[in-house]
């Protein structure tokens, strides 16, 4: 594996992880605050409700900085090379710099913030 493709799945898992750290805020607050049975959290259907939670964070994640980066692109506050490299230069003033250096990681691109 390249150096590009792990780091985009570096990106991916850190989107991930704060997905399920989010799942797990709400079940703590939902077994101790709402006292939920523990039984609930253990079962098959609690599994696969929180896989698909973690997918759908992911892919809205991404959509979200895809829609960022092609607004900045629209202003003119992110310059994407077509060299070999696959970098993209942003704005320091972009509104949404840091969800186009999120969708440059989960591309796989290099993104350099421009002084």
């Amino acid at each position: 594996m390249d150096s590009k493709r792990i780091e985009a799945l570096r990106a991916y898992l850190l989107v991930a992880s704060l997905a399920a750290l989010a799942i797990n805020v709400v079940t703590l607050y939902a077994g101790w605050m709402l006292d939920v049975p523990d039984s609930v959290f253990c079962s098959t259907a609690f599994k696969l409700i929180s896989l698909a939670a973690v997918g759908v964070v992911m892919i809205g994640v991404r959509l979200r900085c895809g829609v960022a980066f092609r607004s900045a692109l629209g202003r003119g506050a992110v310059v994407e090379t077509r060299s070999r490299s696959r970098m993209i230069v942003v704005d320091r003033r972009c509104p949404g710099r840091r969800l186009v250096c999120l969708y440059a990681r989960l591309s796989g691109c290099q993104a350099v913030v421009r002084a």
